[in-house]
């Protein structure tokens, strides 16, 4: 099978690069084998092997691939929350999901890649997403479940458009419109309430995100929000409860 090294010390600090691949090897043994991981062939002094993707990552993918299908984009973002869960059942947060970090198969499935900055939950360390990708949080606030979630609705976003949250307007802006709640306008985008509900922290596990995405059509969540529906976890599953008013989203949220 190919395979390729990610070894990145030429220009960089060594010891740190180092200190980067042992972590994400570590994860990589921790986690074991799986459908949404690559397969670490070996860790030395000379870096990281993998299993070889030809494809490359989803971005890129997906910028040769204009007219990939809904249905094929919705696979990918429910294989996305699948891997992100998969993590979190081993108490991890990843801190930078997106769609470079994740891999497309010659089987088209997604693996997810780069934990050289995951962290373990108990630790109170900061994450590295980009600023688009950011959940507003106080100052050095710890990576969470809540920020490896956001990020992933953010990635939902761009697997349903191509686009990245608030293209075209600087980065310095988005983190300014990010911090007073104004986030990307959704409307018309498929899975518009799961992304929304995302962005503002109404789901609770990337697993609630992956079964919203195997229940609800891309078109008919938003109907079935503003109708009043929510999905509840009873331990065992998923169900689906008609309450009797409409889900309120906070009226301080703002969609561009």
């Amino acid at each position: 099978m190919m395979a390729l090294y990610s070894n990145p010390w030429p220009g960089i600090d060594e010891e740190y690069c180092r200190r980067c691949l042992h972590n994400e090897s570590t994860i990589y043994t921790t986690l074991g084998t799986h459908d949404r991981l690559v397969r670490m062939i070996e860790y030395s002094n000379r870096g990281l092997r993998l299993q070889y993707m030809s494809n490359g990552n989803l971005k890129d993918y997906l910028g040769r691939n204009h007219d990939t299908s809904i249905s094929q984009r919705t696979c990918w973002a429910s294989q996305a929350a699948e891997a992100v869960q998969l993590l979190h059942n081993h108490k991890l947060i990843h801190c930078d999901v997106k769609l470079s970090n994740f891999l497309v198969g010659q089987d088209l499935n997604l693996r997810i890649i780069d934990f050289a900055f995951s962290v373990s939950m108990d630790s109170s360390s900061w994450s590295c997403e980009s600023p688009r990708f950011y959940l507003p949080r106080p100052q050095n606030g710890c990576a969470s479940v809540a920020s490896d979630i956001f990020a992933l609705g953010c990635t939902i976003y761009q697997i349903m458009t191509g686009k990245i949250p608030l293209e075209g307007i600087a980065s310095d802006e988005v983190e300014r419109l990010y911090n007073v709640a104004n986030f990307q306008d959704l409307v018309g985008v498929p899975h518009e309430a799961l992304i929304r509900k995302c962005f503002l922290c109404e789901i609770y596990s990337a697993q609630e995100v992956h079964d919203w995405l195997q229940i609800f059509d891309p078109w008919d969540q938003e109907k079935l929000s503003s109708a009043g529906y929510t999905l509840h976890h009873d331990g065992s599953g998923i169900d689906l409860e008609l309450l009797s008013v409409p889900i309120p989203f906070p009226s301080t949220a703002v969609y561009n």
